[in-house]
């Protein structure tokens, strides 16, 4: 077995790691009118200029973004006076007078996401430009917890920040409200004030008297919090009944409280029929079925995958309870066949990785394309986010080892892919089984074999998920696998497929296709036409 390589586990987990700053540093308080200000104490911008920071901040298509305005303040004098700059017509900024050090960077523009990140400054030398590409406000943010915990919620409340600065209230509390049911009851005081100030913005006192309250049920000793709430009860004509809960929680406290307090109305969710239940493998089956496969492909096993992953199997027991092992007899395949399947036309065969519970043609208007192009989707269900990426590689290598047995396939049309989650683990097979599949379509997530630069966080990358697979493997990846990756205008995950279409191509990969689709946001169907694009640029035409 390889030797494990130092937070290959973690890798696997987390979307980008950062060196810069606690989780809440970032956050806005209700009592201020825009971002906290700094300091203008003496400090490093006091001192002969040793170095200067210069970069280029560009958007999300490329083009430079004129008059953002750069911030450097030093970590190891957070009370120091902060040195600034803006950008030209070019989207260049240089700042001067920077000592030696770490200092954290901040970049503001109107209608994009903060940048927030850091640079080391060596003694006597200027460190390399910078290159930041800045997220839109419009970007589309995640619907629930994607990766790491910590880098979601990080990605809410930096959109709620600067939506915020922008006086857009409403918008900014949904980020917020996304972001404080996963923090501890320490942070949530924080943002429990920033959603009170938007209600505020928004002109419901009242409402942001309700959410005080549930900052001083999560810590009654809040000071600020305690400050705040008379404050805008007396906004909201209940001064008096504030004075009385606040002498309530101090004699009762916050259990007795918050079991008061209503809880927010839930939507109800239509109940989804049943599906049908699988049945044994039949050979030249058409339309769609759901299937009990009994074959294991030879190196699906969690053995096989944590080798050619750079994992011990101590690392995959430590965070798995099953240890990356699965019965396959007790797991199900959708299978979908053209009506049009001929045995003597070999079809292709699409392995799809879902998100989701199902693995099937969730979008069933993309079935014409299937008959045009004569392909076979199967995907293995129960094989979403939930399940361990390990466990999802093996089921989708067992997809490949049965469908052979039931159709005469095309071998140089054997394609795995997947949607968001699902894209991440696609990716994960191709480079660790490069003799599976022939060609990858990654929908809206895809990871790869080394660290990346995060466009809009100086300092954090979004790190090598899985180790690098050997030279040959790679040689042959290069030459003559496809790689098909989409994503949306509006994405959050925007920012790192067009990462790694453009690390792919540069570590000299030939079948490179990146989609982007205008207005698209992270949870866009797929739909015929871009699902067209894919099929056309998997097949090499």
């Amino acid at each position: 077995m390889r030797k494990n390589r130092p937070g290959a586990l973690e890798a696997a987990c987390a979307p980008f790691r950062s060196g810069g700053g606690p989780l809440l540093a970032l956050l806005l308080l209700l009592a201020g009118p825009g971002l906290p200000a700094l300091a203008q104490d003496d400090g490093p911008a006091n001192e002969p200029a040793l170095s200067a920071v210069s970069g280029r901040v560009v958007d999300e298509k490329d083009a430079p973004l004129v008059g953002a305005r750069v911030t450097l303040s030093a970590q190891a004098s957070p009370k120091s006076r902060p040195l600034t700059g803006t950008t030209g017509k070019d989207g260049r900024f240089r700042v001067v007078g920077v000592g030696p050090g770490r200092w954290n960077l901040t970049i503001v523009t109107p209608g994009y996401i903060t940048a927030h990140g850091w640079v080391d400054v060596p003694s006597g030398a200027p460190p390399a430009p910078l290159a930041v590409a800045m997220r839109p406000n419009s970007e589309v943010s995640p619907g629930g917890v994607e990766g790491g915990n910590t880098n979601t919620v990080r990605m809410w409340l930096e959109k709620g920040n600067s939506l915020l600065a922008e006086g857009k209230a409403a918008a900014a509390r949904g980020e917020y409200q996304r972001a404080v049911r996963y923090l501890s009851r320490e942070e949530k005081p924080q943002i429990y004030r920033a959603i009170a100030r938007c209600h505020f913005l928004e002109g419901q006192p009242a409402a942001a008297v309700e959410v005080l309250k549930r900052a001083l049920l999560a810590e009654p000793q809040d000071a600020e919090s305690r400050k705040l709430l008379p404050l805008v009860a007396a906004q909201a004509g209940q001064e008096a009944a504030a004075a009385e809960w606040l002498a309530r929680l101090d004699r009762e406290g916050p259990d007795t409280l918050e079991a008061e307090l209503p809880m927010p109305a839930r939507r109800a969710q239509p109940e989804a029929p049943p599906p049908p239940p699988p049945e044994p493998a039949r050979a030249g089956r058409v339309g769609a079925y759901r299937v009990v496969f009994t074959e294991r492909y030879p190196g699906s096993e969690v053995e096989e995958v944590a080798r050619r992953w750079g994992l011990s199997l101590a690392d995959i027991e430590r965070v798995d309870p099953t240890g990356g092992h699965y019965d396959l007899a007790k797991e199900s395949f959708s299978v979908v066949v053209p009506a049009s399947y001929r045995p003597e036309k070999p079809p292709g065969l699409l392995v799809w990785i879902s998100p989701d519970e199902d693995g099937g043609l969730v979008w069933p208007e993309l079935l014409p394309v299937l008959e045009e192009a004569n392909l076979i989707w199967v995907g293995a269900n129960q094989s979403g986010n939930v399940r361990p990426k390990w466990t999802r590689v093996g089921l989708a290598l067992d997809a490949l080892a049965n469908l052979p047995k039931l159709y005469p396939l095309d071998p140089g049309r054997i394609y795995v892919g997947g949607y968001s989650g699902g894209g991440r683990t696609a990716s994960t097979l191709a480079f660790l089984y490069p003799d599976a599949v022939r060609g990858t379509f990654c929908m809206r997530g895809v990871d790869i074999y080394r660290a990346l630069p995060v466009s809009d966080r100086p300092g954090a990358s979004w790190p090598a998920a899985f180790h690098e697979p050997p030279k040959a493997a790679l040689s042959e990846l290069r030459q003559h696998h496809r790689f098909v990756l989409l994503t949306g205008e509006v994405d959050f995950n925007r920012a790192q497929t067009k990462a790694v279409a453009r690390e792919l191509r540069a570590q000299g990969f030939e079948h490179i296709t990146y989609l982007e689709t205008p207005g698209a946001s992270h949870y866009t169907d797929l739909v015929p036409d871009v699902f067209r694009q894919v099929v056309t640029a998997l097949d090499g035409r």
